[in-house]
């Protein structure tokens, strides 16, 4: 089951990605109103992942950040996915900052009996029992002199992955009993930075595995306990006090599409991993792997571009699982797909950029911007 877990989570990694940085800022004559933001596209590049530097994926960061980093293969060896992204995005006063970071997984043993010395790995030796408990031990470890002032749940954001796994009932009888679940959540930090009182929030869509193990010498009891948490990557938002931007994170994850060049690496690689990956799976759980395999998928970007126009039920599918709206892009000549909290989207004409809004009477034209409102995908 670890094995089989680790490639999910290797999928889950890359549900958040960066980008290549050298495009120009693209800013607006006058400030936006509040509430309507302009996103420029960055290209995120894997540099190394199949013997030369590729575009991996495109993504939408505020109009005027600078970003930098990319796709990075193995940073934890066996205690962690395959590839995750380490990049960061800083507004030109480098104030705000969002960060993406791979972390390692996290294991733990209990057992009344002597198991001899544990082994020597990168994983992290906790019992986290949910996201939360994970999160607020990231944040006093990341912030020893900070506070945490609140914790929000992320239900909406584990469920497609907890519907995969609900299909596939758990191994469960006199011998073990185990569970395995996804959670996500976010927890708000306050600290000082450079004499600056500072706002962070701290985020992560977690898969968690759990078995304990019957005593067989004492019938009742509970021989071992074995926990897992596949965190994949954490994403991290900070800005001065009063200007934190709760919804930054979304509007970028939501924004991340791979390109069909490195999705078909991906899969070639995936197809070799998992022809020995599978050898002793149950067929079982098997089809369980396949499916959060191909929902991770979806989480992260990885999809074919034309699905979306021609496929309702699947573009309705993505729409639901990345929180996305499906708009036509007349000048990028094909679907595109921005976060759907908000109600208006608009194509700046004259580069990559995108305004999202939720005022219906938003003129791009009062602040010299040429642009045009994107129509919905019918």
């Amino acid at each position: 089951m670890r094995k089989a877990t680790m490639m999910a989570a290797g999928l889950l990694a890359a549900a958040c990605s960066g980008g290549d940085l050298g495009a120009a800022a693209t800013q607006p004559a006058a400030a936006l109103p509040q509430g309507t933001v302009m996103m420029r596209k960055v290209e995120v590049m894997d540099p190394s992942g199949f013997a030369r530097p590729m575009v991996a994926a495109t993504a939408l960061i505020p109009a005027g950040w600078r970003a930098e980093g990319g796709i990075v293969w193995g940073s934890f060896g066996q205690c962690g996915g395959d590839y995750a992204n380490r990049w960061s995005m800083t507004s030109p006063d480098g104030a705000s900052a969002l960060y993406v970071m791979p972390v390692p997984n996290w294991t733990g043993v209990r057992s009344v009996y002597p198991t001899g010395q544990q082994p020597q790995d990168s994983c992290e030796k906790a019992f986290y029992s949910s996201a939360r408990e994970y999160l607020e031990a990231t944040a006093r470890r990341l912030h020893p002199q900070g506070r945490i002032l609140d914790y929000r749940p992320l239900p909406d954001e584990a469920k497609p992955i907890q519907d995969v796994i609900a299909q596939f009932p758990p191994i469960n009888d006199q011998n073990m009993q185990s569970r395995i679940f996804a959670d996500a959540g976010e927890v708000l930090v306050a600290y000082q930075e450079n004499g600056r009182d500072v706002r962070e929030t701290i985020s992560a869509l977690v898969v968690i595995t759990q078995a304990r193990f019957a005593d067989m010498m004492n019938p009742g009891q509970v021989a071992m306990e074995m926990t897992s948490g596949f965190p994949g990557s954490l994403t991290i938002v900070k800005a001065p006090n009063g200007a934190l931007d709760l919804n930054l994170r979304k509007r970028v994850q939501s924004s991340v599409r791979f390109t069909p060049e490195w999705s078909a690496e991906i899969a070639r690689f995936q197809a070799r991993k998992n022809k020995i990956v599978s050898d002793g799976m149950t067929a079982a759980h098997e089809a369980r792997m396949d499916a959060i395999k191909k929902t991770g998928e979806v989480m992260s970007g990885i999809y074919k571009q034309n699905d979306l126009a021609s496929d309702r039920n699947q573009r309705e599918f993505i729409e639901y699982v990345r929180g996305v709206e499906t708009y036509d892009d007349p000048v990028y000549g094909g679907p595109v797909q921005l976060d759907n909290t908000y109600d208006h989207a608009w194509r700046v004409n004259n580069n990559d950029a995108y305004i999202l809004t939720n005022d219906p009477n938003f003129n791009p034209g009062q602040y010299n911007i040429d642009a045009r409102q994107l129509k919905v995908t019918q």
